[in-house]
């Protein structure tokens, strides 16, 4: 089952948190996302010391990645790079998802991400 809760940290992430065996962390590839993971990291020990010690991190997913003709963008590498130092021990996955326009078009034109078509255009 996947619990895919909300990123503020709040009440409901904690809970979800608490019922999970394992957590997956989504980092957008972006400076300011960077400031959040301590945060994400603080709260995923606190869980795992009071509330559910069976959680474990089965890794970090770079997300919203920029690529430009095959090569990811410099501030997607900055981001990949400070996030292997900050997850050390290979939790960084190789995979990533990279940042398309249709993830913000789709709801616009209010169809599921995967309905909605290579070349549509809104307002049709």
């Amino acid at each position: 089952m996947i619990l895919d809760a909300p990123g503020d940290l709040g009440p409901i992430t904690i809970m979800a948190l608490t019922a999970a065996t394992d957590v997956l962390v989504p980092v957008p590839a972006g400076a300011m996302e960077l400031d959040e993971v301590p945060k994400v990291k603080d709260t995923i020990a606190k869980v795992q010391a009071r509330l559910n010690a069976e959680l474990v991190m089965s890794g970090v997913l770079l997300t919203q990645v920029r690529t430009y003709g095959g090569h990811t963008s410099v501030l997607a590498r900055e981001v990949g790079k400070q996030l292997r130092v900050d997850f050390p021990g290979g939790d960084l996955l190789q995979s990533y998802v990279r940042d398309d326009m249709r993830f913000r078009e789709a709801p616009a034109a209010r169809q599921p991400m995967a309905v909605y078509g290579l070349f549509a255009v809104i307002g049709d």
